[in-house]
């Protein structure tokens, strides 16, 4: 049985208010044959005055917080650094979570690099141009065929640029400089047999 409240007395006031809102629910004749609707405004009138207490009591505790702020206030300074010191404690705790686990990330960083570093197969690339690279004998191979690019009327023979001697078509004679044992001599004598045999037939044209 529920002890009568004392009048006056908010706590005991807002402990009965709850209990009649749960008495619905905890009586043994509940499920019997109930009038819905008295049954819903019977809840709906204790669930108000549960409220209505429960914001009286609210006001209670701040008016004795009030008045407490003035006549002690080093009790509230007090309950405020308790608190900041538990918040400290909290960021402390945070932060030293995060520092071991940046210490075990560095570690596991230093260990693939170190692998990296001493693997055959990926080590560091030799200083070099960017860029593609070619052979020197891919290299001196375009630079002989840039060099030997004939040009129309000129004659390399001898490395002079004079003009190159007609034949009797009228197409310019190209010499045969692939062979190694003609020297200049040879090449001399050559052009001068050509000029000989081109001479005649300009005269009777």
């Amino acid at each position: 049985m529920a002890a009568t409240p004392t009048p006056g007395n908010i706590f005991d006031e807002f402990e009965e208010a709850f209990q009649n809102c749960m008495a619905p629910l905890t009586k043994e004749d509940s499920f019997n044959a109930v009038n819905q609707e008295e049954l819903r405004t019977n809840a709906e009138s204790s669930g108000q005055r549960f409220l209505d207490l429960a914001r009286q009591m609210e006001a209670f505790f701040l008016q004795k917080r009030y008045l407490l702020s003035i006549q002690k206030p080093e009790l509230i300074l007090l309950e405020d650094i308790i608190e900041m010191r538990n918040e400290l404690a909290r960021k402390d705790e945070l932060l030293k979570k995060h520092a071991d686990k940046l210490n075990e990330w560095q570690g596991l960083l230093s260990s693939m690099q170190t692998r990296l570093g001493t693997s055959p197969s990926i080590g560091p690339r030799p200083p070099g141009p960017p860029g593609s690279t070619l052979h020197p004998g891919m290299m001196a191979t375009q630079t002989s065929s840039h060099n030997a690019v004939p040009m129309p009327g000129l004659s390399p023979v001898g490395g002079g640029m004079g003009p190159s001697p007609m034949g009797p078509t009228g197409q310019p004679i190209q010499h045969n400089m692939s062979n190694p044992g003609m020297g200049m001599a040879q090449s001399s004598m050559m052009q001068a047999s050509i000029m000989s045999n081109v001479g005649p037939s300009s005269t009777l044209l």
